[in-house]
């Protein structure tokens, strides 16, 4: 039976990332296989309250390609992808912090496993494609590019969505298809079907250990965007529903179904150009709808993001978040926080082309488990080809 208390299993990354890393030789749009690999290292400290003082490294190699189909077999507007990850970890949140919203987006409890694997066909004129395969539901809902170089993992998938199923969100994609159409220049719809998921934080899972149906059921994503203006600012109105099995945490019996709704405001305030300072800013929030078998039934969250500040290429970024859980799973599970909120902090800035250096600090209210606020200091450096 599928649970809704996996908070700290399927946490976010920027996966999406192949055709934009730096490429040796030719230019990208010219060879028909674009390979890229990159290497991420977080150290975190607990400086006070948490579980306990104390840091923890963890690293992720991002491996893959993508093929362009055209280029190779004539195949107009096809693609392929292909991901994978593997690296070495500690599970900071749960020895240390004691918080619900993971304190590394790259946190994944696994030495490898294979991620994305699609087949992208575009339509149209070239803005609407289709995919069938292995996707992970995160490269396409749910995301706010403001919120793109914060650390905490709770800028990315929602904490109703991530910590109340098991949907393919990193670090596991699932079988699925997903259809994003774009009629016009300023509004798309984009709708996806993932298998369901179990045992996902199972660290012998090589990114097959899906289910389809049944007990596991499927998770269906809707989102429909607007841009609003010449700069790109954008609304965003979604939701997810996940027909599988959940347990009512009044009663302890199993019934099918948990969904959430969302909306997302991505605005740009200053737009600077290529080299130029600009500013931008996010606003998200979610709500459940089907409280009585969820652990986290709201969550807000808001921040501001820096680009070009000293030099070209660095970004500062500021955001804050707040997770609301559930009385019926409080009623349940003594011990824990009704609230959770995380305020963080944190500077980016290449020193070349290909490594990139990022400090950051994170004060967490309430944190879910351990109930003392806690602050951390970490460290981030990228290496990317």
């Amino acid at each position: 039976m599928l649970t809704s208390s996996q908070s700290g299993e399927t946490e976010p990354w920027d996966s999406t990332k192949s055709a934009d890393h730096g490429q040796l030789g030719e230019a990208p749009q010219d060879r028909a296989i674009i390979p890229y690999a990159s290497y991420t290292y977080d150290y975190i400290y607990n400086a006070d309250g948490g579980l306990q003082s104390g840091g923890a490294g963890m690293g992720l190699l991002d491996v893959g390609f993508e093929a362009d189909l055209e280029k190779l077999f004539g195949w107009r507007g096809a693609s392929f992808v292909m991901t994978a990850f593997a690296g070495h970890d500690s599970d900071f949140s749960a020895n240390y912090a004691g918080d619900f919203g993971v304190a590394s987006n790259i946190y994944h409890g696994n030495d490898f496993n294979l991620y994305n694997i699609y087949l992208q066909q575009s339509f149209g004129d070239g803005k609407s494609y289709f995919k069938i395969g292995q996707i992970a539901a995160d490269d396409e809902f749910m995301g706010a590019d403001a919120a793109g170089n914060l650390i905490n993992s709770v800028f990315g998938p929602f904490n109703t969505q991530s910590g109340n199923m098991g949907a393919p969100i990193f670090p596991f994609a699932a079988p699925g298809a997903v259809i994003h159409y774009a009629p016009v220049d300023d509004w798309y719809v984009t709708v996806g079907i993932y298998a369901g998921l179990l045992e996902n934080g199972d660290p012998d899972n090589r990114g097959f250990d899906w289910r389809w149906g049944g007990g596991a059921g499927q998770t269906i994503f809707a989102e429909t965007g607007y841009v609003y203006n010449d700069a790109g600012g954008i609304f965003k109105l979604g939701g997810y529903y996940h027909t599988g099995e959940f347990e009512v945490f009044s009663t302890g019996e199993a019934v099918d179904g948990l969904g959430a709704i969302y909306g997302i405001v991505n605005h740009p305030i200053i737009d600077g150009g290529e080299e130029g300072t600009s500013v931008s800013t996010f606003l998200r929030g979610s709500l459940v709808t089907e409280e009585d078998r969820a652990v986290a039934t709201g969550y807000i969250d808001t921040g501001v993001n820096v680009t070009n500040v000293i030099k070209p290429g660095d970004a500062l970024a500021f955001g804050v978040s707040h997770t609301l859980f559930g009385d019926d799973y409080l009623d349940a599970t003594p011990g824990v926080t009704d609230t959770e909120t995380v305020i963080e902090a944190t500077y980016q800035f290449p020193l070349n082309d290909h490594f990139k250096l990022q400090p950051n600090i994170q004060y967490i209210l309430d944190p879910h488990e351990s109930g003392r606020d806690t602050f951390l200091l970490g460290f981030r450096a990228i290496l990317e080809f």
